[in-house]
């Protein structure tokens, strides 16, 4: 391996990463050595991570778990279903797509692609499952939260910001205090934490160093006068504080704005829409801040007029994913540019469960104990499904890639999903915090 001597932005990251990851009892601690092969590698060969969660529970029949085959004629679906577009993705004949999602499909031809069905979920009340789909722990506990993926990733690599949450908040667990997020209801909150306070007055270079020895100070009076188990946090905020303030120097407010043009192209109407947010998404990976975002849409827990209310979301939602994928197509990748973003980042896309497949009295649809997602971009094995569900909509169990009845023991839950993401995605010491083995075959 190339070594080559650690810079001063490198050393600061080592030196938080070691005390970061020694608060976290499940991650493996990071020596200097492993520390910094781990940045030499990144920066050969980054890695980008983009988790588009559905908030609500989609409706996969009309999107990656159509009515096909046995289900057409089980009786379990509402016939409506049967008369909704199944399309193929060109060139993979494995990824059928239903209705919902037909605008997406040259972008789901354009990356490597794998859906996954059938993922076994025990309860569908929205707190747990929301926990279940973020996390991958499975725990009937509303009293502990587990860490996001996102979270996990920035924790294991020591990056700062560790992560980036636009939408809303997801589940920290353990990272909560020492691997802290940026997050953001929209963009234009985003926008407004990285220009330095005393910007919009008009403060010159001068100003804003006196600012900022005052807040050095100020943090060097607190951490005197800190009781003595909370001195190494203050250091810890001390060294975060001077990583803040070069993220100020890089005047990146100025370039997560949007111009009408791209807007336009995602359809966004307002600044908190679906597609402001998946526009968002992609204005983050752009900007550098950090390899690992969380996008949180809303809108999915549809229970009345299905087909009114559920697949215009779907829709919108597929034209603003082949927008997004276009653009990553054609952007740079900040640390690579020689490579584009669709060259770096997985994306995945799901929700916390699926819908059911008959409608309510309101002609809409309920909670169902199954789930989906799709994986999309670097490391992705091409054309591949992943799990299945059976002729009445319920999760089979997984055994030695094939699918076959359910038991306690071969359920395909997010938690071996969830394994299956870390370890593709190189973080070997967080997937085993999950306590069990990943599935095989999404990655290769």
């Amino acid at each position: 391996m190339k070594h080559s001597p650690m810079s001063r932005r490198h050393l600061l990251r080592y030196s938080l990463s070691t005390f970061i990851l020694s608060q976290l009892g499940g991650l493996k601690l990071l020596t200097e050595g492993e520390f910094e092969e781990r940045a030499w590698a990144q920066s050969r060969d980054p890695h980008r991570f983009l988790h588009i969660f559905l908030r609500g529970g989609w409706d996969s029949t009309l999107a990656t778990d159509p009515v096909l085959g046995e289900k057409r004629n089980s009786g379990a679906y509402e016939s409506i279903y049967l008369r909704e577009e199944i399309r193929a993705v060109p060139g993979k004949d494995k990824l059928q797509v239903g209705s919902g999602l037909l605008p997406a499909l040259p972008a789901f031809a354009a990356l490597p692609t794998a859906f996954i069905n059938g993922l076994y979920v025990d309860v569908t009340a929205h707190p747990l499952a929301e926990l279940y789909a973020l996390s991958g722990r499975m725990s009937l506990s509303r009293g502990r939260e587990y860490p996001a993926l996102a979270a996990l990733m920035g924790a294991s690599s020591a990056n700062f910001p560790s992560h980036l949450v636009l939408g809303g908040r997801i589940p920290l667990g353990e990272t909560a205090v020492m691997t802290p997020p940026l997050g953001s209801n929209d963009m234009d909150g985003m926008r407004g934490m990285m220009a330095e306070p005393g910007l919009e007055a008009g403060w010159n270079v001068e100003q804003t160093q006196v600012l900022r020895g005052m807040l050095q100070d100020f943090n060097k009076l607190e951490r005197l006068q800190a009781a003595a188990h909370r001195q190494p946090q203050m250091d810890s905020w001390m060294r975060l504080q001077a990583s803040l303030n070069g993220i100020y120097d890089k005047r990146l407010d100025q370039g997560l704005g949007a111009d009408p043009d791209r807007l336009t192209r995602y359809g966004v109407k307002d600044s908190r829409d679906n597609a402001a947010m998946v526009l968002g998404g992609y204005q983050l990976l752009r900007s550098g801040l950090s390899p690992y975002v969380t996008v949180l849409l809303k809108g999915f827990d549809s229970h009345n007029q299905e087909l009114t209310v559920q697949k215009p979301l779907q829709l919108a939602f597929a034209e603003a994913l082949l927008v997004l994928v276009q653009d990553l197509r054609q952007t740079p990748d900040p640390q690579r540019p020689d490579l584009s973003l669709a060259d770096t980042t997985t994306l995945l896309i799901g929700s916390e469960f699926v819908r059911t497949p008959k409608f309510n009295d309101a002609q809409g649809t309920d909670h169902w104990k199954s789930a989906s997602a799709i994986l999309m971009g670097k490391k992705v094995r091409d054309n591949t499904i992943l799990g299945q569900t059976d002729a009445a909509a319920h999760a089979l169990g997984w055994d030695n890639q094939k699918a076959v009845p359910r038991t306690a023991d071969n359920a395909l839950t997010h938690e071996a999903f969830a394994g299956a993401v870390l370890l593709g995605l190189g973080f070997p010491d967080a997937q085993s915090t999950l306590g069990k083995e990943a599935v095989h075959g999404l990655f290769i």
